[in-house]
């Protein structure tokens, strides 16, 4: 191992030559000649950037000599994106008049002083944001993969396949995900099912961590996942991307092909479209496979918008279709073998290696429709809408059933969901901004086949909401309110009106409010601080939930009495910019009465199926505490460092012991060299992970303990290399890359396996055409 550690620090220790820092700034103008505020810019490689004045100016200090890709972005106007060259004697300079078609820059050199950069007064709550870079070296991979690097983000796991994300110790309907504007309303089900999101589709994903049901409604009582496509292209020839990625492993193999275009001859005119798959066998740990744990995925979908002027119009259509295996080692026929695999710790029946996905199984297609625009008034104000349409379709596939017949589901739920959006965003009028909206969310849900975990119902959900802030030099303000209705009616089945389901109606209203400051302290330093209130209603698993929940091999009950969660939460978060380093630590508090959660029963429940672990929601009065942290430090020469870490604690006031499935403390480090850097670029690092053992949790309710502590190291290189004039993308690593047998406390399968093993990953984006 230590010649092993030696080489990689060999490689990183590289001679490299140092680079000088200077400026960006420019002016951003519209089309009229008038100066733009609030337009955010961005370096895409660096990850830092400014916020336009009322005068239109911006100004990024500390940058290195040397070529930056350069972002600038505003709500109704098009994306300008391009390259600015930062000489060694000089800043460079970069104006823009934004408009709807693409527009060439020209750079010019000239001398300026600066300002601190946007990180400093983005948000009054604490956000993570990961760009396209990152996310051209991380693509292909699950949700959860994707966000678990973030501070204050961690993954709730059903198996090698299903992960969903955790922020700060909330998951499921109390995280809304967002893609491409619309939330995905997948998650009612349960915490084992994860978003339906082509992992190649997106642009940009940014994490709002606590609450912001001001803006989103009630299902943000924990926090808010934006997942974005890159804007669309005009004025272009045909160009597009080929991704392919393989993993070791489980033997994955990911691919996904993108065209896109933009006539000249119809200008404000574009379109993409994007056909992506990933097919894997098998996931296995050191020591053994994980049986019936490989997946087929297919992905696609067509986006067209046209702009003129403000205005403008987008039309998208998606499909997600997956068909995943679940571990059979977790379907147990009987109480004591049951018992005897969680004390055993792992699987009694050993598995080879295979590609065939067998029952237990789930089939899940999400399709979405969605049509959005935007609308540019004399006044400047702009009105935008959108109007979405989901359709869900879930079948679980039982090892066992009463006919003996496994080919047949054992029970599906569809789920038809109606969205409409209309929000008015005004224009900055002095130091203040505002936007106010409406929505209207509807849903249906039909169950299928023999079997039976929840009753049909309807659902539907109104809300209202203003919000205004107010920017100054040095203070930042924000103020917003919003009131939500919901109404559900459950009934069973004709012929299933047994047990607990019998036709209930349930109504619920509430208000949310939000208030946020942001102080500037010095040229590097800012506190933002925030307090919200917030709610959100029991969902329909929560209340009706009866029955074996495929993923993760357990009993639900649910109670339909169950009232509503309501929040009150805070966090002070502090930010500095400087040269050689950012950060931003973020510490939070978070009350929730009638928190609703699942807790083991005494005994399992024996089942047609099996014998499974039994989980009933219940209430709880949760204080939710912690903090986390992000650091990047530049050591010069090319040298790095990126550290985070997410502490949270949970407790049950009411109970007074600890909250059950809450996330163990865990650091990240990475170290990592730049070897070149511009349009051809060259990066390595190694990484390592720290996850401690939870010890607050309540005692003698659980199957078993919590896990030992674990600790991995990963490594990873990633490169951009000319090939003519077209980039091309290399992306290498290898994850737990000494092969540790470890088992997460949020992975649902811990009580039977570890976790998967060693995996190393080559990844090649290839861009051709117009396309960068």
């Amino acid at each position: 191992m230590a010649v092993r550690i030696k080489a990689i620090l060999c490689v990183l220790m590289c001679s490299a030559l140092p680079t000088a820092a200077q400026s960006i700034l420019g002016t951003v103008r519209n089309a009229g000649g008038g100066p733009m505020g609030g337009v955010h810019v961005l370096l895409l490689q660096s990850h830092r950037g400014a916020v336009t004045g009322l005068d239109g100016t911006y100004v990024i200090d500390h940058v290195a000599s040397g070529e930056h890709e350069i972002e600038l972005r505003y709500v109704g106007f098009a994306t300008v994106k391009s390259w600015v060259w930062v000489p060694e004697d000089g800043p460079g300079v970069f104006d823009v008049v934004m408009e709807t078609e693409s527009v060439q820059m020209q750079t010019i050199l000239v001398t300026a002083e600066g300002h601190a950069g946007a990180m400093l007064s983005r948000a009054t709550r604490s956000v993570a944001i990961l760009g396209e870079d990152d996310l051209r070296e991380l693509q292909g991979r699950s949700l959860g993969d994707l966000l678990s690097r973030l501070p204050g983000v961690t993954t709730l796991t059903t198996g090698p396949s299903i992960s969903k994300p955790v922020i700060r110790g909330l998951h499921s309907q109390r995280i809304l995900v967002m893609q491409d504007g619309v939330g995905l309303e997948g998650q009612q089900w349960g915490g084992e099912h994860a978003p339906e999101i082509d992992p190649f589709s997106a642009s940009r994903i940014e994490v709002v961590k606590g609450a912001a049901a001001v803006e989103y409604g009630a299902g943000a009582i924990g926090g808010v996942v934006r997942i974005d496509a890159a804007d669309l292209p005009e004025n272009t020839s045909v160009g597009g991307v080929v991704s392919l990625r393989g993993y070791t492993g489980n033997r994955q193999g990911a691919a996904s092909i993108m065209l896109e275009g933009g006539p000249r001859s119809v200008p404000g005119l574009g379109w993409r479209a994007r056909i992506s798959g990933r097919r894997a066998g098998d996931s296995r740990t050191p020591d053994y496979v994980l049986g019936n744990t490989g997946f087929a995925e297919l992905d696609a979908n067509l986006s067209v918008g046209y702009h003129r002027g403000r205005s403008g119009v987008h039309v998208l259509a998606s499909r997600y279709s997956t068909e995943l295996g679940l571990y059979k080692g977790a379907h147990i026929g009987n109480v004591e073998d049951l018992l005897r695999a969680i004390e055993r710790g792992q699987p009694l029946t050993e598995y080879a290696f295979t590609w065939d996905i067998a029952a237990p199984r789930q089939e899940i297609t999400h399709d979405v429709a969605l049509v959005r625009g935007h609308l540019g008034l004399r006044s400047g104000d702009v009105v935008e809408g959108h109007m979405g349409l989901q359709s869900n379709r879930r079948a679980e596939f039982d090892a066992h059933s009463r006919s003996g017949d496994t080919s047949q589901p054992a029970f599906s739920l569809d789920l038809l969901s109606q969205s409409f959006d209309l929000k008015f965003r005004a224009r900055p009028r002095g130091p203040w901004l505002g936007v106010a909206g409406v929505s209207l969310v509807n849903q249906t849900n039909r169950n299928g086949e023999s079997g039976f975990l929840i009753p049909n119902y309807h659902a539907w959900t109104a809300g209202a909401f203003s919000f205004v802030t107010r920017v100054g030099r040095r203070w930042t303000h924000e103020a917003g309110i919003r009131v939500d209705l919901r109404r559900m009616e459950a009934w069973p089945r004709e012929r299933l009106s047994v047990g607990p389901f019998v036709r209930r109606t349930h109504e619920w209203t509430a208000i949310s409010a939000n208030l946020g400051t942001i102080r500037k302290i010095g040229e590097h330093w800012s506190v933002a601080t925030q307090a919200s209130l917030a709610w959100r209603p029991p969902g329909v698993n929560e209340l009706y939930n009866f029955g074996l929940h495929h993923g993760t091999a357990q009993f639900e009950v649910g109670d339909p009495d169950l009232g509503v969660e309501r929040g009150r939460s805070g966090d002070v978060t502090v930010r500095h910019e400087s040269q050689r380093w950012t950060s931003e630590v973020s510490v939070f508090v978070n009350h929730i009465d009638g928190f609703i959660h699942l807790v083991p029963e005494p005994q399992p429940r024996v089942t047609i199926r099996g014998s499974f672990p039994s989980f009933r929601y219940g209430h709880a009065d949760a204080l939710l505490t912690g903090f986390d942290a992000g650091l990047t430090v530049a050591l010069g020469r090319g040298f790095s460092t990126e550290t985070t870490l997410s502490v949270v604690r949970g407790t049950d006031r009411l109970a007074d012991r600890p909250l059950i499935f809450m996330p163990a403390d865990r650091a990240r480090l990475r170290f990592a060299r730049s070897l070149l850097s511009g349009r051809r670029s060259l990066e390595v690092g190694v990484n390592a992970t720290v996850v401690a053992r939870q010890t607050r949790y309540p005692e003698g309710i659980d199957f078993a303990e919590p896990p030992p502590a674990y600790q991995l190291v990963g490594l990873d290189a990633t490169g951009r290399f000319l090939v003519g004039s077209q980039a091309v993308d290399v992306t290498i690593s290898a994850d737990n890359l000494f092969n540790r047998s470890y088992r997460d406390y949020l992975s649902r399968y811990r009580y039977f396996v570890d976790d998967p093993g060693r995996t190393i990953s080559l990844g090649l984006r290839m861009p051709f055409g117009s396309a960068d």
